[in-house]
């Protein structure tokens, strides 16, 4: 961030974000990086490199960013997407495992909050 001159205002001077390309198949060399996360960031990255090379491409492996789904999906349609973040892919599926569970007691119960008794007797040793 840089002070803005005429008001003295900090304004943002560049993306905090950056986008790295990497060879996943080869010898994981840095390809390329640019600035952003937005698809337009990544599709114009990809706009700079030959047609051929482009078309070869099957894999991508990924983040779970929609913004990079969506440049991959636009720029790269032929490619299967492959998610590479463990962390999220965990932290996803407990989520999702948390709404089922939630919404199963609720069907079941017909509730799903505990009774003040219920809820004394299970923090109570």
């Amino acid at each position: 961030m840089a002070p803005e001159p005429r008001n003295g205002t900090w304004e943002l001077a560049a993306d905090q974000w950056h986008t790295g390309f990497v060879d996943a198949n080869g010898n994981g060399g840095l390809l390329g990086q640019v600035e952003g996360r937005a698809p337009s960031d990544v599709l114009a990255w990809l706009a700079t490199t030959p047609l051929q090379w482009r078309t070869q491409i099957r894999y991508v492996p990924i983040d779970m960013s929609t913004s990079y789904r969506a440049a991959i999906r636009t720029g790269l349609p032929q490619a299967t997407l492959v998610v590479d973040d463990h962390f999220h892919v965990a932290q996803h599926a407990n989520k999702m495992l948390n709404i089922v569970r939630r919404r199963t007691t609720a069907t079941l119960r017909g509730r799903e909050d505990l009774t003040e008794k219920q809820f004394t007797q299970m923090w109570t040793p």
